[in-house]
């Protein structure tokens, strides 16, 4: 069930897809790299990533990693997808429509999870 709050969020992403990039890749990229850094990730793990977005973190996922990437938004995923298509990343990636609060996954199914610019639009956080 989808309550007022996330379809007003919803409709807000709807909208603010196509201008995403332009406004926050800038200010995000030295934050995705750190991130993905941090991680000391080894070949063959598995991460998930929450709030996906557009997708402009996953330039810093390296090339011997799986990612779950999932995002509450289609209109955002559609534009990971095609820079997906376009070959901007190099880890082996799976978008996913899901919202953060009902993940369909099985208990440890991951090495690592990202939450990167969620939280703070999410109303429920816990």
């Amino acid at each position: 069930v989808v309550d007022n709050n996330r379809k007003h969020r919803h409709g807000i992403y709807r909208w603010y897809a196509p201008i995403y990039d332009r406004f926050m890749a800038p200010s995000f990229a030295d934050g995705h790299s750190k991130m993905y850094d941090s991680l000391k990730l080894k070949k063959g793990d598995k991460i998930l990533e929450v709030g996906v977005g557009t997708g402009i973190s996953l330039r810093h996922a390296p090339d011997f990693v799986k990612v779950e990437a999932i995002d509450y938004s289609e209109p955002m995923l559609v534009k990971a997808r095609k820079r997906q298509d376009k070959g901007e990343f190099a880890a082996e990636i799976n978008f996913q429509q899901m919202d953060a609060h009902v993940l369909e996954f099985a208990t440890d199914q991951f090495d690592h999870c990202v939450v990167a610019h969620t939280l703070a639009v999410v109303a429920e956080p816990e």
